[in-house]
């Protein structure tokens, strides 16, 4: 006659409760599908979610907007203030009292907006503590330069006129402004049109001995600008940069300005892209070819 050992017993129970919690795991694995990256290092509280949908591939990987639309700034970039409008989402330097950068996504369809900029004025962003003023350029000669332009906004008028807050301006030379630089923002449409859907990264290059204006906040003038453009639904994507001088009588045409993503990356500190693997971050940035969008 066999007798119940309590200690086999307990054991039994012991099995059979592991084995429902291994079942109730793999089912919950089967539901949910992933596993949660890992949180973001960048400045960012919230990223862009306006398309979350995967929207380009490069060697096999699959990109959301998110991930094309991340920055990462170093520890040692001074307080900046992380923005999101309507349109578009700027790193706002609390120390220069300029963006840093300022990113959006810009398609085909949204350059045929109605919105208009006539009602529309510069002004500060009351929600950014010790954001710069209207009044800081007046009288500077300087241009309130936007870095992310209202003429890709016209799809929305709110969108149209937030790009009218100072944390999207800077002090640009007046003729760099309409000529030179107005040229690159003209293309940069041209290609929208073309490739149907672009990543647009634009802001200053800071540096040491520059000037300042500004009447009630320091202000600085900086001596060179980025914009760096993907085509992010062409195959492969693409990548490409550009430098410009802040100053009058650029001649020069588009190509001559061309540079790499990894060059500004290298003059202003910050990582562009930082949501893609850095075997991706390495082929898009790297690539200097102008030819690849000048035809």
């Amino acid at each position: 006659m066999k007798h119940n050992n309590p200690f086999n017993r307990k054991w039994r129970y012991v099995t059979l409760i592991v084995l429902l919690a291994v079942l109730a795991a793999l089912k919950w694995c089967g539901n949910s599908g992933s596993v949660a990256p890992p949180e973001a290092t960048d400045l960012a509280d919230t990223v862009h979610t306006a398309d979350t949908a995967t929207v380009a591939t490069l060697k096999g990987h699959k990109h959301s907007l998110t991930d094309l639309l991340r920055i990462t700034m170093p520890a040692a970039v001074a307080v900046v203030a992380h923005k999101e409008y309507k349109g578009y989402e700027t790193y706002y330097s609390l120390k220069h009292n300029v963006p840093l950068a300022t990113i959006y996504h810009l398609t085909k369809g949204e350059l045929y907006g109605k919105a208009s900029r006539d009602n529309s004025q510069f002004r500060d962003d009351p929600t950014v503590k010790g954001c710069a003023w209207y009044n800081d350029y007046s009288g500077s000669g300087y241009s309130r330069g936007h870095m992310t332009p209202a003429g890709d906004l016209k799809w929305d008028q709110q969108a149209l006129d937030e790009s009218f807050y100072m944390t999207n301006v800077c002090p640009q030379d007046k003729d760099m402004n309409e000529n030179a630089w107005g040229d690159l923002e003209l293309k940069v449409r041209e290609w929208a049109k073309r490739d149907k859907s672009l990543i647009v990264i634009t802001g200053p290059i800071l540096s040491e001995h520059m000037d300042y204006i500004g009447k009630r906040h320091r202000v600085a003038v900086p001596k060179q600008f980025y914009k760096i453009v993907m085509a992010n639904e062409v195959h492969p994507m693409r990548a490409i940069g550009f430098i410009y001088d802040n100053r009058p009588g650029d001649t020069a045409p588009i190509s001559k300005h061309a540079v790499s993503v990894d060059s500004i990356e290298a003059r202003t500190g910050l990582d562009f892209f930082a949501g893609l693997p850095l075997d991706v971050q390495d082929k898009l940035e790297s690539d200097t070819n102008i030819d690849k969008w000048l035809y």
